[in-house]
């Protein structure tokens, strides 16, 4: 029997969830205004039954923009880890690139 340990993973790839992120976000009159612009760091645990969970946000931009991608990354679904062949909980941190033009 082989045993293959995942790490959790955005289904349609990395590509496609900064690209769902960046043109989601709302951003707010100011951040335009100011052109917010860098990334959002999240860290946040994949439950084994693909839900986003326990999202905290450890960098940010400002201007809100920072609750956007958390409420964005909310909806959304993961595929969990796997570990001996069991889907398990796992914390995953990531960077959002973010820009309010």
């Amino acid at each position: 029997q082989v045993i293959t340990n995942q790490e959790p993973f955005y289904p349609a790839g990395e590509q496609a969830l900064y690209t769902y992120i960046m043109y989601n976000v709302k951003y707010s009159e100011e951040a335009k205004k100011k052109f917010a612009e860098g990334n959002v760091s999240l860290s946040f645990d994949v439950m084994s039954d693909s839900s986003v969970t326990n999202i905290k946000i450890i960098g940010d931009v400002g201007y809100g923009i920072g609750e956007e991608v958390k409420n964005l990354m909310q909806k959304l679904k993961f595929a969990p880890a796997i570990q001996m062949g069991v889907k398990v909980r796992m914390n995953l941190m990531m960077d959002f690139p973010v820009r309010a033009h």
